[in-house]
């Protein structure tokens, strides 16, 4: 158990560390300096994080949050958004016609940049830019949705686990969604509202890090947390308002929900922007933002009618 524990904590960081690697060896082929490699930094905590995790806690991962996928964080993420504004820079360039497009013809007989055939499946040999940017974000979302399946629960049960990976793939959907604004040329016009755009995107991805996510349902029973409104056995209250349901409400509605709707509901109103995507993800988010205040306002209710005594 222990030596298979070890082996999984350290194929996710591996694994962790390789991506991260080719988003900012990316980086440093777009923009043709190998000084990018800095972003590489925030590394030397990851080794130093993953030493103590498999030495010290034999691969076990820790209660709040997970280490290792905040390193990941902070080497990836500023990558992508040079990777991200170097490909609106170009865009931009496109959509202006400042620079001529060049063609280059490539005779029939020629094989050396011909597709490959895979099962009958064409396959460019090499990626072009806008592919390997697309490829960076999202196996990056979806690397970390795997590498908490396979890292050691820790003091997590099986159950809180599979409600945390459900979690995590609904909102990665959302996430790798918001990118896809900069498809539209009156966003990528728009320098504050790109700007914003990736920071509220960076802003959401902290969600990943945390496990008390995986604690959303009154009846789950949370081992990790001691709180005053705890009953005997770790297990909390149904609605109790210090509980680790509200902290992964109000983490879903900070976070996610009203950032992600405040700035859909921007772009369609001062942009003028009405999309079928738009207003699907807009709606869902404002759904989410009005079942969670729904939820909160029952908990609410609930604690306020154990607290008062009868007959008041």
């Amino acid at each position: 158990m222990s030596c298979s524990a070890v082996f999984c904590a350290c194929l996710v960081r591996v694994c962790l560390f390789c991506h991260s690697l080719l988003a900012i060896w990316r980086v440093t082929v777009i923009t043709n300096n190998a000084h990018f490699f800095l972003l590489a930094l925030p590394e030397i905590g990851a080794i130093t994080e993953a030493v103590f995790t498999i030495g010290k806690r034999r691969g076990q991962e820790y209660k709040w949050f997970c280490p290792c996928f905040l390193f990941f964080l902070l080497s990836t993420v500023p990558a992508i958004w040079i990777l991200e504004l170097g490909k609106i820079r170009r865009l931009q360039i496109t959509d202006n016609q400042t620079v001529g497009v060049i063609i280059r013809y490539t005779p029939a007989n020629d094989t050396s940049t011909q597709a490959e055939s895979i099962l009958g499946i064409e396959v460019p040999p090499v990626l072009d830019e806008h592919t390997w940017i697309t490829v960076v974000e999202q196996t990056f979302l979806y690397l970390m949705v795997v590498g908490r399946w396979v890292l050691p629960r820790g003091h997590i049960s099986r159950d809180e686990l599979s409600k945390l990976l459900f979690i995590f793939i609904e909102r990665a959907s959302d996430i790798i969604e918001l990118l896809a604004l900069f498809r539209e040329r009156v966003v990528r016009d728009d320098v504050t509202l790109t700007y914003v755009i990736l920071s509220v995107w960076s802003l959401s991805l902290i969600q990943f890090t945390l496990v008390v996510t995986a604690r959303r349902r009154p009846e789950v029973v949370d081992i990790h947390i001691e709180t005053g409104c705890s009953v005997p056995g770790g297990a909390e209250r149904p609605g109790c308002l210090c509980g680790s349901e509200v902290r992964a409400i109000f983490l879903s509605i900070c976070l996610q929900d009203i950032p992600f709707l405040v700035v859909r509901v921007y772009t369609a109103v001062v942009h003028t922007l009405i999309t079928y995507t738009i207003l699907f993800f807009t709606a869902k988010n404002l759904l989410l933002v009005v079942l969670n205040c729904y939820r909160l306002l029952i908990m609410c209710h609930e604690q306020f009618s154990r607290t008062t005594p009868r007959g008041y």
